[in-house]
């Protein structure tokens, strides 16, 4: 699957860094082509930071275990320079129908996870 404006070689964040080998190819397509639409009407660049993760690599970097969003493939944490970034971006995800997020002061994070709640935001 091609996305517009994101891909393996120019990514390579969205693969799990444990080395195991998923990879962008392996990212739910329907999420990521909604993350392409919001990177288009954002017209920010989404600088990548985490994006799919093994169970084992999850449950070594997050709370949320071996099965967590990122790991269906259905999440990413996308770098915010600032406050204005961050609020365009989870604005046009809202647009969008996104409604998971993590806010960090220098990401957000996002999901689409059917298997946890909705209408939710947390800080990190």
């Amino acid at each position: 699957m091609e996305y517009k404006y994101f891909s393996r070689h120019g990514d390579p964040n969205i693969a799990c860094r444990c080395g195991c080998g998923l990879s962008i190819e392996d990212m739910d397509r329907t999420f990521m082509t909604r993350i392409d639409v919001a990177r288009q009407i954002a017209n920010i660049p989404f600088i990548i930071i985490s994006g799919i993760r093994c169970p084992a690599h999850n449950n070594n970097v997050s709370t949320t275990g071996f099965d967590g969003p990122h790991t269906t493939g259905q999440a990413l944490d996308i770098f915010v320079r600032n406050s204005n970034e961050r609020y365009i971006i989870r604005r046009v995800l809202i647009m969008l129908g996104f409604n998971r997020f993590g806010t960090a002061e220098t990401f957000l994070h996002v999901d689409s996870s059917t298997d946890h709640p909705k209408n939710v935001e947390w800080l990190y």
